[in-house]
């Protein structure tokens, strides 16, 4: 599951506010109160992190992915979350066995801060 929303994370870029003094983030001065913008979607293919961060691979143990937040930010419904799309995606396997992503769909995700596939063509046999 945790290599699904790795690859491609539905919130690409996170906005806050920095706290309210003056800190350094790994270099980088951020002053106090000032807007910041990260970015989950660059940090989840970090070559640093995750080894051939552009590859897909179902098996691989991607544990530190961002897209639920870190520390005291970590959303608190994330694991129901996780839950809700391994269990949609069960029940999806299991009542259209044959289902295929049509040839020539567009299924890129689009958004510049949450981010979808605006539709996904399937056929539901063989």
């Amino acid at each position: 599951m945790n290599c699904i929303v790795r690859w491609e994370t539905s919130v690409a870029v996170l906005p806050r506010v920095s706290g309210p003094q003056d800190m350094e983030y790994y270099g980088t001065l951020l002053p106090a109160n000032s807007l910041t913008l990260f970015a989950m979607a660059s940090a989840n293919r970090d070559p640093e992190v995750f080894d051939a961060p552009d590859e897909f691979r179902i098996e691989r143990n991607a544990n530190d992915t961002l897209e639920f937040g870190r520390g005291v930010k970590t959303c608190p419904g994330m694991h129901l979350a996780r839950r809700n799309i391994a269990c949609g995606i069960e029940v999806l396997l299991e009542r259209f066995p044959d289902m295929r992503l049509l040839p020539g769909t567009d299924c890129l995700p689009s958004g510049a801060t949450v981010r979808s596939p605006i539709s996904l063509e399937v056929s539901l046999s063989d």
